[in-house]
């Protein structure tokens, strides 16, 4: 029980930090967002996209300063590379089936940065509603997206069941659940116990009054 408040007051400091990290997402007519985020050199975790297509042309990192892009499948429990070779394109049939494009982009992936520089980038998808977010048992990779900001986890849970949670510290390149190192535009990796939904309960207090 210790660990588990722990757990939540650990959660709860990290989700009403963010806006620390220098990073942010603005919504376009489509429904797209366009990325700005603050790239260290090495490994780094952001809102997924197509890189080839999605990369802005003002964006201060270049395509050939990015070597490489992971995305992991939480329903497979595996990684697919997406650049500079796209691994999904060549996936059997059978995992073909339980890949979603939607879940795919809208993923946080691991980017592999040879400099550190503002990346500027479409993600060519619009996000679900966080009602529609869905998260499966195990671990999921989580874009911090701008209607989460201000909110608890305790807030957006909805019918999920945290285990664990990390974020990427880019500047000592490791796994941290002690400071809030995912801001806008960036991701973290949560654990779930089961497939569920996130959502905001809706507040019931009390009943009508009795009329007089």
């Amino acid at each position: 029980m210790k660990n588990k408040i722990l757990l939540i007051g650990l959660i709860l400091s990290i989700l009403g930090m963010i806006g620390f990290v220098s990073a942010e997402m603005v919504e376009k007519n489509n429904g797209n967002f366009n990325v700005s985020v603050n790239l260290s050199k090495g490994w780094n975790i952001i809102a997924g996209t197509e890189i080839k297509q999605g990369i802005l042309s003002d964006s201060q990192i270049k395509l050939s300063d990015i070597k490489v892009i992971w995305y992991y499948s939480p329903v497979l429990k595996k990684y697919y590379q997406l650049y500079p070779n796209n691994q999904l394109e060549k996936v059997s049939a059978e995992d073909g089936r339980q890949l979603d494009e939607d879940v795919i982009l809208t993923s946080a992936v691991w980017i592999y940065s040879a400099k550190a520089g503002v990346l500027r980038y479409d993600t060519l998808e619009d996000y679900p509603l966080l009602d529609d977010r869905k998260l499966y048992a195990g671990y999921n990779f989580f874009t911090v997206t701008p209607d989460i900001k201000g909110k608890s986890f305790d807030e957006i849970k909805g019918s999920c069941n945290i285990d664990k949670f990390f974020t990427w510290d880019v500047d000592g390149q490791q796994w941290s659940t002690s400071l809030p190192h995912a801001g806008i535009g960036m991701g973290m990796i949560i654990k779930v116990s089961n497939d569920c939904t996130l959502g905001i309960a809706e507040e019931i207090s009390v009943p009508p009054q009795i009329p007089n």
